[in-house]
């Protein structure tokens, strides 16, 4: 009997695949977008080539300097360490570089307007630069902003530093003295720098934060084969964990279809009785749970480049975590008495349970009372903590064993219960 219900529901699906395609393809983007945004950088950077127009009205020695850290900016880090972007600035008259702005060929145009060296020496007012922002673009413009706010900051700092040594320093490089006595008067400024800058010296002669290189070799790091890009995976698992529940639903909510159609009532003139019924829709759920898992995992590893460690614990805990998501889904099922109840309630656990069991987000990125109290009883946080884990090099005598255990014996309770509360509804003649 379970077969031929099992053969009935597999051919109904297969007429109308569409809701499993849709929550198959669904944690695939996610996974490729988040793992493609947040994973280690190519050469060219995470955020790619930032075009930037300079507009040099000035034209000093400052402004040079400027250019030159423009031109750095972004470039540079070692092999495996590379900067988050590429950043190209080029050097233009005002109208060329706003009509390459215009044709959305630059993120930004920084106009540094005439008399700024002279008015920053001089320290009598505010200076300004203008910057202008493409509004057709999002991330690269404000790049542009923030680099030029930190840069504004630490003029800023220079400034405050200085004081009224700025006008020396001015008159110093205009002056036509001799070399000596420029050298002389470079001194005296030296040394009222550095009376300036002793206060600051218990923080600076040792600094209060150091850096330390230090190379390790392979076998002091080691590197499990295969891994690929860990974001991949580490996404992937929270995305399966909550759309496989999705795929466990749409079986279960078949409950109310088959009341609707007076098929539950048929079926309870049957020797066998409503459990074997409940059974056959949870078999449908597991099979679909498991070669979905099978499409995502399987699939996510060939066209993410990773390899999953420990498959054999991982089947486990599939097969574990489809039993519990067909439990589980079914008796919510139960619970809500109707089709569009189940609807509405079953999308707001599974929506929540992939919220609080860390699917959606890092659990350390949760509310210390959520991560502390609530995600440990959920499910999705079971199985997703455990193959994030397994993934990260865990090794099988690890806590993945008792997860799976726990997994199962809340589904099958969970089948049970459903049963009772679907016999109770049916003898009271609930109609969905």
């Amino acid at each position: 009997m379970l077969g031929t219900l099992l053969a009935k529901d597999l051919r109904r699906v297969a007429r109308n695949p569409v809701p499993w395609v849709i929550a198959l393809a669904i944690p695939m983007f996610v996974t490729a977008f988040m793992g493609s945004f947040f994973g280690p950088r190519s050469d060219a950077g995470g955020l790619g080539t930032v075009r930037l127009a300079v507009v040099d009205q000035d034209r000093t020695g400052l402004t040079e300097f400027l250019r030159g850290f423009l031109e750095q900016a972004g470039r540079g880090g070692t092999r495996g360490n590379q900067p988050p972007f590429e950043l190209r600035a080029e050097f233009l008259d005002e109208a060329t570089a706003r009509r390459r702005i215009m044709d959305n060929e630059c993120a930004a145009v920084v106009i540094i307007p005439a008399g700024f060296t002279a008015g920053f020496l001089e320290g009598t007012g505010t200076v300004t630069v203008e910057l202008v922002k493409n509004p057709a673009q999002a991330l690269h413009p404000r790049v542009v902003e923030e680099m030029l706010g930190l840069l504004v900051t630490a003029m800023n700092c220079v400034k405050d530093l200085a004081g009224d040594q700025f006008s020396d320093v001015r008159s110093l490089v205009e002056s036509d003295d001799d070399m000596v006595a420029k050298l002389e008067r470079a001194g005296d400024l030296l040394r009222e720098a550095r009376r300036r800058l002793e206060p600051a010296s218990v923080y600076l002669a040792p600094p209060l934060i150091t850096y330390a290189q230090v190379e390790r070799s392979d076998a002091d790091n080691p590197r499990l084969p295969g891994s690929g890009n860990p974001v991949f995976a580490f996404v992937l698992a929270g995305m399966a964990a909550m759309f496989l529940l999705y795929l466990a639903d749409y079986p279960l909510r078949d409950l109310h279809r088959e009341k609707r159609f007076q098929t539950l009532h048929r079926f309870q003139t049957l020797h066998e009785g409503l459990l074997v019924f409940l059974v056959g829709k949870v078999m449908l759920a597991m099979v679909t749970v498991s070669i979905g898992a099978l499409i995502l995992f399987g699939g996510g590893a060939l066209i993410f480049g990773f390899t999953w460690h420990h498959p054999e614990a991982m089947v486990v805990l599939v097969v574990a975590y489809a039993c519990c998501g067909a439990g589980v889904m079914g008796l919510l099922t139960a619970l809500a008495g109707s089709e569009w109840r189940a609807d509405i309630f079953n999308n707001v656990f599974v929506m929540g349970a992939a919220l609080v069991g860390g699917c959606l987000f890092p659990p350390d990125a949760l509310p210390w009372f959520l991560r502390d109290h609530v995600t440990p009883l959920v499910p999705t946080g079971w199985f997703a903590a455990e193959v994030r884990l397994l993934q990260a090099g865990g090794d099988l005598g690890g806590t993945w064993v008792s997860a799976a255990i726990k997994l199962v014996l809340l589904g099958a309770v969970s089948v049970v219960l459903a049963a009772v509360v679907f016999r109770r509804r049916l003898e009271k003649g609930t109609r969905g």
